[in-house]
């Protein structure tokens, strides 16, 4: 079975009519002369057995025999149902034919698609209906008619699609790793995505323009952010060649902040610089794109030489207060104080503002650490979920995980500073040896940590733990007045671990087995259980017919729950989903529980247990504490598996008795 590159190469085999040698080849395919021979083998077994041959002759070169009828005949036969088999191949060509339409201004037809990847035509159909629904999202559509088949849609949504498809561009195929920069601060992968995206602009050279972009700002560029301006310069070079650029009515309707000053003269330099090396005018509206992009990124004030407290003077009111209300709604629902951690405030300030710029202008900052944080920091981003609705009713858009990620790095860093030393006593009864080394270990490691003594189990039941927060041991403690904590005798990375994380849930884990707030809109009508075999829409659908039905919600509620799960799902993690609606179609603040007994496909993870929320964050003061309540049960793992298992609503309301 071929790969996408070795039909590449089948293709350029069958448009030559005489030999070509192997160096030939290897420019056209653009791999390596190694990598083109074991192509060739494996192109000699795909076509052995049938009246077409691969003729190689040293000195000579290269070709397919018989004629371009029996050669066209033989290829057509043997490829029919590779897709089906193939389903990397079927992937990958589909991101080229996307490519190729957003990068082209004529249309093309079946039979050239058709010619080109070498599938029936069959396979290219199925294709555009994929390739037609992933348009939708940037609101391209895909037109079929005499002129042929192409994309339509304005200049700036094209923009984001090809920036989006960087993401989704797979790399699929084994490819030479010496062909790549490895001075590149961008990783293997992305290199092999922009190139075969792009492959009239030279990545290198827009990176160099990048780097002394860097020197004249002195301030060197996050890699993520380094990523996204790179993308953006290369398609805007690419569409800049194809004749098209933003004009100047779409810039002032979609981009009408004005740019800062260090924006705008590194947004001139990068321009210049475009114009010198690829031979292009860069028109005044592609100048002002860029700083808005530089702007995005939070490459903007003199806040690039960390100078923060004369950065926060430029930022708006409305930012500072918007920082302050999410610090406060944090605070009340994980039951911490960070409202006078100044760090935080300045922090989170810096990262809000280039966000709402992002999120207005639909441009996705990836965080590469985004599972890690899902996974390592829980809690807090457990409480940004549950904030989604607050903060889509804020900046007018859904927020996605990544910026969501990059919020929680903040909190966690403010959470961890909250925590004061705790005074343990140690239980070793291997021996002094052992003792002095696993206490050494533990105070290495663990800075937030006074170790008070060491003891052994008889010198134990004489204690005064008053003064004393925990106690570590390497045995089993019974029938003491304070918390023990067992660790292996040899304290390992696991161990130390578990130090660090049993005194941050110390710390700020607040045991709250009541749920007053959230038992006020429970009801035994907003819990369904034993939902069998239905997917995410169908059960979407039927919470929201409740919700209908029992005049808790208008009908703009479901429309907005499912645009919300389209965009962005609601998967937390954990087998949890918290979907949720609009407030401004909310007329009584709610929370359904719908239990599952499957798994259920949820887009960014599947789910068995979620709560729908449909509250109003205006002008009822219990919301936060329900909030709080809800972000209680979801850390309480315990309490999360009873309700999976729970059979009716009988059995979720007594948990909340």
């Amino acid at each position: 079975m071929l790969n996408l590159r070795q039909r590449r190469l089948l293709q350029a085999l069958l448009n030559e009519h005489e030999s070509q040698t192997i160096d030939f080849f290897a420019q056209r395919i653009e791999v390596s002369v190694r990598t083109l021979h074991k192509d060739l083998d494996e192109i000699e077994r795909f076509v052995n057995g049938s009246e077409v041959s691969l003729l190689r002759k040293a000195g000579v070169g290269i070709k397919l025999s018989g004629s371009h009828e029996e050669r066209q005949r033989v290829l057509n036969e043997r490829l029919i149902g590779v897709e089906s088999i193939d389903p990397l191949s079927t992937r990958l060509r589909r991101m080229k034919i996307t490519t190729k339409l957003l990068n082209s201004k004529d249309g093309t037809s079946l039979i050239k698609l058709s010619e080109e990847f070498m599938v029936a035509r069959t396979s290219i159909v199925a294709d555009l209906e994929k390739i037609e629904e992933w348009g939708r999202v940037y609101a391209l559509r895909l037109v079929r008619d005499r002129d042929g088949t192409r994309v339509v849609g304005n200049e700036k949504d094209i923009r984001h699609a090809l920036a989006g498809l960087i993401g989704e561009f797979n790399l699929l195929e084994t490819e030479e790793m010496d062909r790549y920069n490895a001075k590149s601060r961008v990783d293997i992968a992305t290199q092999y995505r922009l190139r075969h995206l792009f492959p009239d602009v030279d990545p290198e050279s827009v990176e160099e323009i990048i780097l002394d972009a860097e020197k004249h700002l002195n301030y060197r560029i996050n890699d993520v952010s380094y990523t996204v301006l790179l993308t953006h310069l290369l398609i805007l070079i690419q569409r800049v060649r194809f004749g098209e650029t933003l004009n100047q009515e779409a810039l002032a309707s979609t981009y009408d902040e004005i740019p800062s000053e260090i924006a705008s003269r590194t947004a001139s330099y990068i321009s210049r610089e475009i114009e010198s090396r690829f031979q292009c005018m860069i028109p005044e509206t592609e100048v002002r794109f860029i700083a808005m992009y530089l702007m995005c990124l939070g490459i903007q004030s003199s806040y690039t030489n960390l100078e923060t407290q004369e950065y926060v003077l430029d930022i708006d009111d409305t930012i500072k207060e918007t920082t302050r209300d999410i610090i406060e709604r944090v605070s009340t629902i994980a039951q911490i104080d960070l409202t006078k951690d100044k760090p935080l405030y300045y922090g989170l300030m810096t990262h809000i503002k280039p966000m709402m710029s992002r999120l207005r202008y639909g441009i996705l900052l990836r965080n590469p650490l985004l599972e890690q944080i899902k996974s390592q920091y829980s809690p807090i981003f457990s409480i940004l979920y549950l904030l989604t609705p607050y903060f889509e009713e804020k900046f007018g858009t859904p927020v996605n995980d990544d910026e969501l990620s990059y919020m929680a790095i903040h909190l966690q860093a403010a959470l961890e500073r909250c925590v004061s030393n705790k005074r343990v006593i140690i239980v070793c009864p291997e021996g002094i040896g052992f003792s002095r080394f696993l206490a050494n270990r533990i105070s290495r490691f663990v800075s937030s940590i006074e170790i008070v003594d060491i003891v052994s189990l008889g010198k134990l039941n004489k204690m005064d733990f008053r003064e004393i927060d925990f106690i570590i041991s390497t045995v089993p403690i019974k029938q003491v007045p304070i918390p023990v904590l067992r660790v292996s005798s040899l304290a390992g990375f696991d161990d130390i671990r578990n130090v660090n994380n049993f005194i941050i849930e110390q710390s700020f884990h607040k045991p709250r087995l009541v749920f007053e707030s959230l038992k006020k809109v429970l009801d035994e009508k907003l819990i369904l259980t034993g939902l069998n075999h239905l997917d995410r829409n169908e059960i979407l659908n039927l919470a929201c017919d409740r919700l209908e039905s029992l005049g808790r919600v208008k009908s703009g509620f479901r429309k907005s729950v499912f645009h919300r799960e389209q965009t962005i799902p609601t998967c937390l993690g954990n087998g949890i989903a918290i979907p949720h609606g609009k407030e401004e179609f909310v007329l009584t603040s709610s929370i359904m529980i719908l239990c599952c007994d499957h798994d259920v496909d949820w887009g960014n993870g599947s789910a068995r247990l979620m709560f729908l929320i449909a509250v109003n964050f205006t002008g009822e003061t219990d919301t936060k504490e329900v909030l709080t309540d809800l972000y209680n049960v979801i850390d309480t793992p315990m309490l999360i598996q009873q309700l999976k298992n729970a059979r009716n609503a009988d059995e979720v309301l007594a948990l909340f008795a």
